[in-house]
């Protein structure tokens, strides 16, 4: 029963990925978030992209009304996650999370340069090559920023979830951790290891247990080297790498120990991630700024900055391919499971398929999922000058807009967004915003 069940899911994945922008068209409601925080904001990397997702967030949270109860994030978006887990749920939990919000804003608002958030060192890449050095830059700056604004011991308090994404950098393995798991100072360090891209960071080392029970100094990196946005485990704990068309899916005891299921119940997943996204085509965009036609990226340095903002900018297709298909499986599961004879129906851990949205019947069902993103990269990964994190506030705002809009047949509020983030006369005419309905 189990392979019939594999086989005939994975038929459908070809046809899934476009009934997606069907399904996302169809979530109309009086407005986009109901009362109460069963939803979860899912934040992916992309270093000074991270502006255009505080721009998304302001508008989500404040503009719109939508409270989180759950959070992950990683690279930049560990660090924009944490800014807002800090919210308590408590008395009144979107009022808190909207001061949050408007925090992180004035905390984009006040980066003047990169020299806040990295310092190149003296003939870095030099001594990388010839003398072992770890690390082109020094980010002391950004350690320096978690240490001064994430208190851990504030996220435990506040009842909200947060999850943080690293990268092992012994054996690849990718991560999830919660400030639950760790003391303050450990988080701190899997924060600034979730933004470390290897070569131009140095890789925190942070005391580990292995699985065998010893303890040791394991180097963990950005968790956008294995995932740039983590909306995998929102679908299941199970390790997909195991499920092949031509062998069974993992036994459910089996599968729930690879990771921790997040906290139901969570109806809306709100993706926000700070390179384009379209299904249908193979791209991430051009590098391009405004009109300008691209140019061939020259020797040396450059080729390795372009190789890190292709990286980083590509790798995430892989996690919202993947989403968006389990969600369309649990959508026909959940279409279908009431026509079979309950005599017949399998048990519900025998699709391989879950999510933290729980249903009749033991099942599990889909959720309305909303992915923002911008048209085309606004910055590179280390473009912290203030013009670009201003209009990339602006762009995420607009263009978070722009989706709720689709998304819930609701009203346009992109002059809001003006309001809140201006830009002058010629950004907007080299960089148009969204067309308002």
């Amino acid at each position: 029963m189990r392979n019939r069940f594999v086989i005939a899911a994975l038929f459908l994945i070809p046809a899934m990925l476009f009934a997606f922008e069907r399904h996302h068209a169809a979530y109309a409601q009086a407005a986009p978030c109901g009362g109460g925080h069963d939803r979860a904001l899912v934040l992916s990397g992309g270093g000074a992209k991270g502006a255009f997702e505080a721009g998304a967030i302001y508008h989500l949270v404040y503009q719109r009304g939508c409270d989180f109860g759950d959070i992950s994030g990683v690279s930049v978006g560990a660090l924009n996650g944490s800014y807002l887990a800090q919210a308590s749920e408590d008395v009144d939990s979107l009022a808190n999370l909207k001061v949050a919000a408007n925090r992180l804003v004035d905390f984009w608002e006040g980066i003047t340069g990169p020299q806040e958030v990295l310092k190149p060192r003296f003939l870095g890449e030099v001594r990388f090559f010839l003398f072992g050095l770890d690390s082109f830059n020094d980010f002391d700056g950004l350690k320096d920023i978690i240490a001064a604004q994430i208190d851990p011991s504030k996220i435990r308090a506040s009842k909200r979830k947060l999850r943080v994404g690293v990268t092992s950098f012994v054996d690849g393995a990718y991560h999830e951790i919660e400030p639950e798991d760790v003391t303050d100072d450990v988080f701190r360090k899997y924060i600034l290891a979730s933004t470390a891209i290897p070569v131009y960071a140095p890789l925190p080392e942070i005391d580990t247990t292995l699985d065998n029970g010893v303890r040791a100094k394991l180097q963990y990196a950005d968790g956008g080297v294995s995932h740039a946005t983590p909306v995998v485990g929102y679908f299941s704990p199970c390790n997909f790498s195991q499920l092949q068309l031509s062998v069974e899916a993992l036994p459910s005891s089996d599968c729930a120990k690879t990771s921790k299921p997040h906290r139901p119940p969570l109806k809306q997943l709100f993706v926000v991630i700070a390179n384009p996204y379209d299904p249908r085509s193979p791209n991430f965009g051009s590098p391009s700024t405004g009109s300008s036609p691209p140019t061939p990226v020259p020797g040396g340095s450059p080729i390795l900055d372009q190789t890190i903002n292709v990286l980083t900018s590509t790798s995430y297709r892989w996690d919202l391919n993947f989403a968006i298909t389990a969600n369309e499986m649990l959508r026909w599961r959940a279409k279908h499971f009431p026509q079979i004879d309950p005599a017949a129906r399998p048990a519900s851990d025998d699709f391989p398929i879950r999510s933290a949205n729980p249903g009749p019947d033991g099942i599990t069902l889909p959720y309305d999922m909303v992915i923002i993103g911008p048209p085309r990269p606004y910055s590179d990964v280390y473009g912290f000058d203030r013009a670009n994190i201003q209009l990339q506030l602006h762009k995420g705002c607009v263009w978070a807009d722009d989706a709720i809009v689709h998304a819930f047949h609701v009203a346009s509020m992109q002059q809001a967004c003006t309001a809140k983030f201006p830009i002058s006369p010629a950004q907007l005419q080299a960089e148009a915003d969204p067309v308002e309905p």
